[in-house]
Formats: C-alpha cells, structure tokens, sequence
C-alpha cells in the first residue's frame, strides 16, 4: 500500500513538472510569435538567407502546439494520479506512445536527410559569413546583433570555463 502512495506521488510531481514545462514552452512560443516580426524584418535584408530559413518563420506556431500538448500530457497524468482515473491514466499513456513513436520517426528521417542538412547549414554558414565581411559596421541592426551574440558566447564561454575549472580542481591538485 505504502508504494502505491509513493508511485502515486511521484506521478504527480513528475506530471506537475511536465505541465509546467509545456505551459513555459507555450509562453516561449508566444514570445517567439510577438518578436518573429522584427527577426523576418531583418532576414529579409539578406536574400539568399530568407529563403532558406521560411521554415523557421512558423517556430512560434510550432513551440505552441508542443507546449499544449506537454501541458495537456502533464495535466492528464497528474489529475490521473490524484483521482486514479484510468480512463486518463489510459489517455496519458497513449499520448507518450505517440509521441514515442514521432521520436523515432524524427532520429531516422534525420539520420536519412543528415548529408542535405549538412549542404544548407554549410551554405547558410557562407552566407552569414559573407554579410558579416559585407555589411558589419555599415549596417547599426547587423553590428548590433553580432556584437551583442559575440558578447553571449564569450559570457556563456567564461561561465562554462570557470565550471569546469571549479569542477575539475580536484583532478589538477
């Protein structure tokens, strides 16, 4: 009996966290959605990149409907585990088969499209490359935006150094 309770609240905290979780991809994609204008804006400046990402124009839409479907997934499995309902224990489950299954659909139609990826990330990466050389210091929103990326990577690159200094000091005494 003292498993059941256990099982049972696990369950809840799990699912609780998983509707939380879908509800903050949601609230992503709706902030995505409010700023794609500005972003399509200056995409557009660039002729052979916009082209190329139209179908990151809809990533909105997309963290939408995946974040209801994980808020939707958390709901049924914590309200399932707190009344013991089977028929939604019954929906939840089904819910994580499928998405299961898109997974695996999703790592092979990957791993069979991988050499193409690789073509248009490659010629994504010379065209940015060549607008940087181009426009960087003629155009304020392409300086702005580079060095404002540039100060990420080198704050995000001092923080991930540190870490692993602090983790591995142990290793080097």
């Amino acid at each position: 009996m003292a498993c059941k309770g256990i099982l049972k609240i696990l369950m809840v905290i799990f699912n609780s966290a998983i509707f939380l979780a879908g509800v903050a991809t949601v609230i992503i994609g709706v902030l995505v959605e409010i700023s794609r204008r500005h972003v399509l804006g200056v995409l557009d400046k660039f002729k052979d990149i916009s082209a190329e990402l139209a179908p990151l124009a809809n990533a909105g839409y997309l963290l939408i409907a995946v974040g209801a479907v994980i808020a939707f997934m958390g709901f049924l499995g914590c309200c399932g585990a707190c009344c013991e309902n089977k028929c939604m224990l019954m929906i939840f489950f089904i819910i994580i088969l499928i998405v299961f299954v898109v997974e695996v659909v999703a790592a092979v139609v990957a791993l069979l499209y991988q050499p193409k990826a690789e073509k248009l990330l490659d010629k994504i990466r010379q065209n940015v490359a060549k607008s940087i050389r181009e426009n960087y210091g003629q155009n304020d929103i392409i300086t702005i935006a580079w060095n404002e990326t540039m100060s990420l990577v080198h704050h995000i690159s001092l923080f991930c150094f540190r870490m692993e200094h602090l983790c591995c000091m142990d290793e080097f005494d």
